[in-house]
């Protein structure tokens, strides 16, 4: 998760990055609050179901939320390309 924040810090400089930002029964693993943008650093364990991860991001959606999903093996081949 710490790759994730990383990139999000870097690439939106001007936003407030909120980690574990609560959205209704949810909790988002990076939020901008103020675009109802939603980042979820998808680790192998945390989301086998995606059953569920599905339901969850049509909440979100309509309630507002734009969710950008990110996996495991994304974020740990950026980290060592970019030596983070």
């Amino acid at each position: 998760m710490e790759i994730l924040e990383y990139i999000l810090k870097n690439e939106f400089i001007e936003y407030e990055i909120k980690s574990q930002y609560k959205v209704g029964k949810y909790i988002l693993d990076f939020a901008i609050e103020k675009l109802k943008l939603g980042f979820e650093a998808d680790g192998d364990y945390w989301h086998k179901d995606k059953e569920k991860d599905g339901k969850r991001d049509k909440w979100l959606s309509e309630n507002g939320w734009t969710i950008k999903r990110f996996n495991e093996s994304f974020l740990k081949d950026y980290a060592k390309n970019n030596k983070i």
